[in-house]
């Protein structure tokens, strides 16, 4: 089919009648499929250009009959209506970035937790002004620690600092953090809150040419340190107003999913599968809320546990052709899920409760460096009921020394205190499910000396890809 009129050619036979009208009807009724095409065309050679496809899926709430209970600021202090989350920006005070005071008790923490940058090298390589090829990190005994000295400072940029810090606070939300070249030059100038890992040629003063990577290290530890500050001030201000509430039906609001194509759906029949496969699990779900389902060999998924509080529970593998929102589990998220749920067949008696924690709008803990951990798993044990927070990561770019990894020993037993002068018998407790192997973490106890797993394991951290067999019952034996 031409999409050219018979009056356009230049040598034509006598039309006959009513030819245009049929012409007309030709291109723009009976045949009119060359849109189509040309729109098929270009989504298969910029799939950008299409429009994104967007599905909801309602979760089906399971909250059960038994009431549990869990954590959070108080709805009213003094006497102001907070909404969640508001309440240190709306109440608490500006919090002015300072060292650490050299002897006062609300600061011992700081002062024995300093703020830490590694920035030795990755992996073996070349290095220095002779070449030397260098050690790679993490072999027990090699921490040379540098400081910023004088004339370090001296030749640091203090407007770009402040820049630099000003918009890491816009990022990571310290509404309440004020900072000015005066603090920060003060902060530089005491060198009793940080460690810095470095090689003595990064540092040497007589190399102009160092000077970039000494502003890099001199911006990364302020905003690191403001940061914990920050949050150590706001998890100080918070705790008196930590109260344990009901887990409610209004606490499973904004779990409904919203699924949408992303731009690996580069045809309309991929986004035509897509939708059937929505309508699909939404059939499924219907039937059954604990129903298996699968597509895309697992990659795409339910994991179904009947002792989470809303269903599904959903898996999406890397580099799908979809985005979901919640953000669905991980591979290791998922791994726990599947474990715990084999783990409560073999034990039917013991009355076990999950909640997915949402970043941001869940459960979250300031005094964590911002810690929303993955889970919220609830134990009834007689008339006393535990909540842990478990929380699946890889932990290859942390050390023993961050708050996350303080939590359990350091925050929940404060936690812990403050609950319990409220006679509510709820016990909390911490863990962190490592899928980095302990081969891998070569965490250092000083003086040269690596930390062994049981004293990792004294930490609260429990491994997943060592133990896949026990650490579930490792788990619940210390609930």
């Amino acid at each position: 089919m031409s999409l050219r009129r018979s009056s356009v050619l230049t040598q034509k036979p006598r039309p006959p009648k009513n030819l245009r009208q049929v012409e007309t009807l030709q291109v723009f009724g009976i045949k009119a499929n060359y849109m189509n095409t040309f729109r098929d065309w270009i989504f298969s050679e910029v799939p950008e250009a299409m429009e994104k496809q967007v599905w909801d899926l309602p979760v089906v709430k399971t909250l059960p009959t038994r009431t549990l209970k869990t954590l959070r600021l108080k709805e009213v202090i003094d006497g102001v209506q907070i909404e969640r989350g508001n309440a240190f920006r709306k109440l608490g005070p500006l919090v002015r970035l300072r060292p650490p005071h050299d002897t006062a008790p609300e600061d011992a923490w700081l002062r024995s937790h300093r703020t830490r940058l590694n920035w030795l090298p990755r992996i073996r390589g070349i290095a220095g002004a002779d070449r030397q090829i260098t050690s790679a990190v993490g072999e027990a005994g090699e921490s040379p620690q540098q400081q910023l000295t004088a004339f370090h400072v001296a030749l640091l940029d203090m407007d770009d600092l402040l820049f630099g810090l000003e918009a890491f606070k816009a990022v990571r939300g310290l509404d309440r953090l004020h900072a000015d070249k005066t603090a920060i030059l003060k902060l530089l100038q005491d060198v009793n809150w940080y460690e810095l890992l470095a090689t003595a040629d990064d540092m040497q003063t007589h190399r102009y040419e160092n000077r970039p990577q000494w502003q890099r290290m001199a911006q990364q530890l302020i905003n690191a340190y403001a940061e914990r500050f920050y949050r150590y001030v706001r998890g100080r201000w918070e705790a008196p107003y930590i109260e344990v509430a009901d887990v409610v039906a209004d606490d499973l609001e904004k779990q409904d999913y919203t699924i949408e194509t992303t731009d690996m759906a580069e045809s309309v029949a991929e986004i035509q599968q897509i939708s059937q496969f929505v309508a699909d699990l939404k059939s499924a779900l219907d039937t059954n809320s604990l129903a298996a389902w699968s597509q895309w060999g697992g990659r795409w998924r339910t994991v179904p546990f009947a002792g989470h509080l809303y269903q599904p529970l959903l898996y999406i593998g890397k580099n799908a052709q979809i985005k979901i929102s919640p953000v669905p589990l991980n591979q290791y998220e998922a791994q726990f899920v599947e474990d715990l749920a084999k783990w409560c067949t073999q034990h039917a008696r013991r009355e076990i409760y999950l909640l997915r924690n949402q970043a941001v709008t869940g459960l979250g803990f300031f005094q964590a460096a911002n810690f929303f951990p993955d889970f919220l798993l609830w134990v009834q044990d007689g008339d006393r009921q535990h909540l842990a927070f478990v929380d699946p990561k890889g932990l290859l770019h942390f050390d023993p020394a961050d708050p996350k990894i303080q939590f359990a020993t350091r925050e929940i037993p404060r936690i812990q205190r403050i609950i319990d002068a409220q006679n509510t018998g709820l016990i909390l407790h911490a863990f962190i499910l490592s899928n980095t192997p302990f081969a891998s973490l070569g965490w250092s106890k000083g003086e040269g000396n690596l930390m062994s797993k049981s004293e990792i394991a004294d930490l609260g951290i429990l491994f997943q890809a060592d133990d896949p067999a026990t650490y579930i019952e490792s788990l619940m034996s210390q609930i």
